[in-house]
């Protein structure tokens, strides 16, 4: 599956993530805050919400409107970006 840069930004910066650390990347309880996490990329709160609806739709991110996490699909992506 080709990503775009964007979407590859987004993954690392996941992977990087505080919250994320906690548990893993890995983990199925790991999630970030989406209000939070734009403040780590150099991307508006919108551009980050195109992105992370963009990773929805190709399986990768499943968010709740307030937090987001990889998929098992988005897990392997990570383990490939990374």
């Amino acid at each position: 599956m080709k990503l775009t840069a964007l979407e590859k930004e987004v993954i690392e910066a996941y992977v990087d993530d505080d919250f994320v650390r906690d548990f893993g990347y890995e983990h199925p309880n790991s999630s970030t805050w989406v209000k939070s996490f734009h403040q780590n990329l150099n991307m508006s709160r919108e551009k980050l919400s195109g992105v992370i609806s963009s990773l929805v739709k190709k399986g990768l991110v499943y968010t709740n409107g307030e937090s987001f996490s990889l998929t098992s699909k988005g897990i392997k992506m990570a383990r490939e970006v990374e």
